[in-house]
């Protein structure tokens, strides 16, 4: 029997002080259901219930909330398959030079949080 697992790739580009953080999430995942409607949404690409990302620098982290939806005990699983570039949330400039650990952080049915983390050095 398949259990559930997420695997998180992070490849981030720093350019001076700089980040642009690419993330990657593949696995199977008990399938997440609207409140509203009751209807299973990880096939409508919805398998993440949160995401948050914490550059490692004191500042406030980012994410994102999934709303209004809730976990069932002995959902199917869905295959998850999500890309987020370096666009909006996921880029960040450091106030000072050094090294930092970003870290991202996925919920999801069935695992809970699921942490990534990758050093970066601004300069």
């Amino acid at each position: 029997m398949v259990q559930p697992y997420v695997e998180i790739s992070l490849t981030p580009t720093v350019t001076g002080s700089d980040l642009r953080l690419a993330v990657q999430l593949r696995g199977m995942v008990p399938e997440p259901y609207d409140d509203a409607s009751g209807q299973p949404l990880a096939n409508n690409g919805q398998a993440v219930l949160k995401t948050r990302l914490n550059f490692g620098d004191g500042s406030p982290p980012t994410g994102s909330d999934g709303g209004a939806v809730h976990c069932l005990e002995g959902a199917a699983l869905a295959p998850v398959d999500m890309t987020w570039s370096y666009e909006g949330a996921f880029a960040h400039t450091y106030a000072a030079p050094g090294t930092y650990t970003a870290t991202f952080t996925v919920s999801v049915c069935g695992l809970g949080d699921v942490s990534r983390a990758a050093e970066v050095t601004a300069h």
